[in-house]
């Protein structure tokens, strides 16, 4: 019997220290809360550069000195998608009525510029801005070069530097996309 009492005890024992332990526990749980007030503060703060970002990609634009650095192309009738490219070979961009857009494709064959793609530079004619009620800006301009001419339009979405551009030829060759951040781009010489 003296047996069952100590054993009874014994339980009774770790009961009371396992329920000052949760006592302890519960009380450690405002620090969640604190978490979540961080989290709503850079998410808040993630915002505000998202949007500084926009502003100086929507003037750039506006200027006409941008680069769109591509991590995604698309070729719209043969449904082909390529992501993850790098956007020092993937771009367009646009020095006052200078644009160059150039495509390399990752597939190992090689293109009219020798890296597996394509590079058209020309001038820059035709160009507009329209900004919707979103805050979503369109920029459209047409690019005429010696071997092919093409009519770009760029969506800036609104509160993000990411943009997408489509590019259509003019003469016989295929429409393609790109997709990528918008930045804004000086000049060596400016």
């Amino acid at each position: 019997m003296k047996r069952y009492m100590f054993l009874l005890m014994a339980l009774m024992a770790v009961l009371t220290v396992s329920a000052q332990y949760n006592d302890i526990y519960e009380q450690d749980q405002p620090v969640a809360k604190v978490d979540k007030a961080d989290k709503a503060k850079k998410k808040v703060l993630q915002a505000r550069v998202d949007s500084l970002g926009h502003e100086m990609s929507l003037k750039a634009l506006s200027d006409g000195y941008w680069v769109l650095q591509a991590d995604q192309l698309s070729v719209t009738q043969s449904a082909y998608i390529e992501s993850g490219l790098d956007g020092s070979v993937n771009f367009i961009y646009q020095n006052a009525d200078e644009c160059v857009i150039q495509t390399s494709l990752n597939n190992g064959l090689p293109g009219l510029n020798g890296m597996g793609g394509v590079t058209l530079r020309g001038k820059v004619s035709n160009h507009s801005l329209k900004v919707d009620e979103k805050g979503n800006a369109y920029y459209s301009f047409h690019v005429v070069s010696e071997d092919v001419n093409a009519d770009v339009t760029v969506t800036l979405y609104a509160g993000s530097e990411r943009a997408f551009a489509m590019v259509d030829p003019v003469f016989g060759f295929e429409r393609f996309s790109f997709s990528g951040c918008l930045s804004p781009y000086v000049a060596p010489d400016r």
